[in-house]
């Protein structure tokens, strides 16, 4: 039986003087499609050239396209000019995560880098230039060409590009946790590995624009539009407000410690609780003191849980509780939720005034409970 027809994979990496890996050799990727993989990943390059016996470094985008690195500038670019009239060096780096030992000398971090070598041409071709500019957009917010202007010739012709091949290249990746020596195994630090991330954010419009923000980009998918603004309302002589460096936690923390719902919950996990919620919001008397607390968890598109609603004793009974939740309700960051829930033992009532009523197929939900990790009385 006949094979299927399979493309040839790409020949590895050569290794040469100017590529081998002396610190670390075992960090060293000689795939092809590894180096790629960093590249079309990244999101800036920074060229190393020689202006004139003073050795520069400038940051730039890029595009990768096949067996070629792109870069593009103004034609009167000094960048430009010097990189293509000798040799180069570029370089991507994509941070992963600090690394976190016992010992402060064995500290480091988890990276994937990839560094090229070699002489760039000169792109003269103004279909290439359009191709690649257009790449070079399409490849940091894909779908977006759809939408803007294509480049003008005339634009084209006040664009520099050049084209460095990735036949000399290196490769190198550190993944995994700290490696303390023996000694420190004991040493009554914490050890580990927090990982970093580049997360798109909410996006700003400017005045006047149309239509509908990118929904995703190189980084994922964008923010809420007005989810990363401040929200702020007035009730009565109190401010509702979503700005989470206001909330007094020392303040939240005593008044759920002695609720129902999470006695003894200490603060360290208050505050974990507020960083992980979609919304946290505080209601705040003329003084500025902290009168209310609610926080939201949910995935800002289908599902959403109201949680620790709280008004403290002394400003009960005067519709800021139901203020808060409606605040939570209208919020940017939930106007697309299909489904609140919450729970209560004695707040039906408040809770039926903005919408909220039982569970019409209770059947259909399942809970699994545990007990909290700290003292619980």
């Amino acid at each position: 039986m006949e094979k299927p027809f399979a493309p040839p994979s790409p020949p590895p990496l050569s290794s040469t003087d100017r590529t081998r890996l002396r610190r670390h050799p075992e960090r060293g990727r000689t795939d092809r499609a590894v180096l790629n993989a960093i590249l079309d990943a990244g999101w800036v390059a920074h060229v190393a050239f020689d202006a004139g016996g003073q050795p520069i470094v400038i940051p730039t985008t890029y595009v990768r396209q096949g067996e070629h690195l792109y870069i593009h500038g103004a034609v009167a670019s000094g960048m430009l000019r010097a990189a293509g009239a000798g040799p180069v060096c570029a370089t991507v780096t994509l941070l992963d995560g600090l690394v976190l030992a016992r010992a402060a000398f064995h500290h480091s971090m988890n990276y994937r880098s990839a560094v090229i070598l070699g002489r760039a041409r000169p792109v003269t071709d103004e279909a290439e230039k359009k191709r690649v500019l257009e790449a070079m957009i399409e490849r940091l917010v894909p779908g977006r060409m759809q939408t803007a202007r294509p480049p003008s010739p005339e634009e084209l012709k006040t664009t520099s590009m050049l084209a460095l091949p990735l036949d000399e290249a290196s490769v190198k990746i550190r993944t995994g946790p700290p490696i303390d020596g023996e000694r420190d195994l004991s040493w009554p630090a914490w050890a580990g590995v927090i990982p970093l991330a580049l997360t798109p954010g909410a996006p700003a419009p400017v005045e006047g624009t149309v239509g509908k923000p990118p929904e995703s980009t190189l980084a994922g998918p964008v923010g809420i539009a007005g989810a990363g603004s401040l929200v702020e309302q007035r009730f009565d002589a109190f401010v509702l407000s979503d700005d989470r460096s206001r909330v007094d936690f020392a303040r939240v923390s005593g008044w759920l410690a002695g609720s129902y719902w999470c006695p003894g919950i200490p603060r360290a996990a208050v505050e974990r609780a507020a960083r992980c919620s979609s919304l946290v919001a505080g209601a705040y008397d003329a003084a500025g003191g902290q009168v209310g607390y609610l926080r939201v968890v949910s995935d800002c598109t289908r599902f959403a849980n109201l949680m620790d609603v709280y008004v403290a004793e002394p400003h009960r009974g005067r519709g800021l509780g139901r203020a808060l939740v409606r605040f939570a309700l209208a919020h940017p960051a939930h106007r697309e939720i299909a489904r609140w829930m919450l729970g209560t033992n004695d707040a039906h009532g408040v809770y039926a005034h903005e919408g909220f009523g039982p569970v019409e197929e209770p059947g259909r939900l399942m809970q699994r409970v545990v007990a909290p990790p700290w003292n619980a009385p």
